[in-house]
């Protein structure tokens, strides 16, 4: 495996992967077993595999959450090697913005205005500053990313189409714990108590699912389950059922639903955890 630590370095080792076999997985290190199945199914996929390990600063609205964000390069490393990626992408910040290139505004729509758009403002522009980027610098015919952050998903495709970049975006599953708790690297600031709380949230997601597909859903659902969390000191932002396909919230449910799921953006000990889950009589 390659470590590029500059553009120049980078643009060196892709002469040797032709533009259909690369496949680009962008990280923010703290690294852990999601990040592992992405790079997995990129080779599986026939890809040669491309990663980048940058913690980019445009996307937190939040300077503390930034700062504690967590690092852990050499682990990073070691597990993006044992997976089978190729290059490693590991650039400062003044190698992917400069004063020279101004920041673009992207007109990402209805999908800056909910859940993570709503609570997080700026949040999705810095996310599509920093992977126009990479994706221009890497140039990849296919790009992997975890259906975790589901509504990102939707503002990565929004890129691809607004800037006409030819990428295939390849969404990935959820990886679990084994007590359902999506993993995330933000999971690894969870005190011992706050992550055997943490896994409350998907048992919530769980519950709403098992109800909506038994035909009993109801308009304060969601609100039963927020006033549930809340009763264990875990503070909810959002807990809503929404259209796969637009994230417009489903006001009416029909006896087989199809095409919706369950999103949630909630406090435990401090730390901020997102998750989501499908909702369909065809699972």
């Amino acid at each position: 495996m390659q470590v590029a630590k500059t553009t120049e370095e980078l643009q060196t080792m892709l002469l040797n992967i032709p533009r259909e076999k690369r496949g680009f997985v962008p990280t923010m290190g703290a690294l852990h077993p999601g990040h592992k199945s992405l790079i997995t199914k990129a080779v599986n996929n026939g890809n040669q595999v491309i990663a980048s390990v940058f913690v980019n600063r445009l996307q937190f609205n939040n300077t503390e959450d930034f700062n504690n964000y967590p690092k852990s390069p050499e682990l990073d490393l070691q597990m993006l090697a044992e997976a089978g990626c190729e290059i490693v992408f590991m650039p400062e910040e003044s190698d992917l913005f400069s004063t020279e290139q101004p920041l673009k505004k992207y007109n990402l729509g209805y999908l800056e205005t909910t859940m993570e758009g709503k609570f997080r403002p700026g949040h999705f522009q810095g996310v599509a500053q920093v992977v126009h980027r990479l994706f221009t610098l890497t140039n990849p015919a296919m790009a992997y990313f975890g259906e975790k952050d589901f509504q990102q998903c939707m503002v990565i495709d929004k890129l691809i189409e607004l800037e006409e970049l030819g990428v295939k975006l390849v969404r990935c599953p959820i990886i679990r714990e084994a007590d359902g708790l999506a993993m995330s690297s933000r999971n690894k600031r969870l005190d011992a108590k706050s992550r055997i709380l943490a896994a409350e949230i998907y048992r919530s997601l769980s519950r709403l699912r098992e109800t909506i597909l038994g035909g009993n859903s109801s308009e304060i659902m969601c609100q039963e389950e927020i006033s549930r969390l809340e009763s264990k000191a875990i503070s909810v932002e959002y807990l809503q059922i929404c259209r796969e396909d637009s994230l417009e919230v489903a006001s009416l449910i029909p006896p087989k639903p199809k095409g919706l799921r369950i999103f949630v953006a909630a406090y435990v000990g401090g730390i901020r955890l997102i998750d989501n889950l499908s909702v369909s009589n065809e699972d």
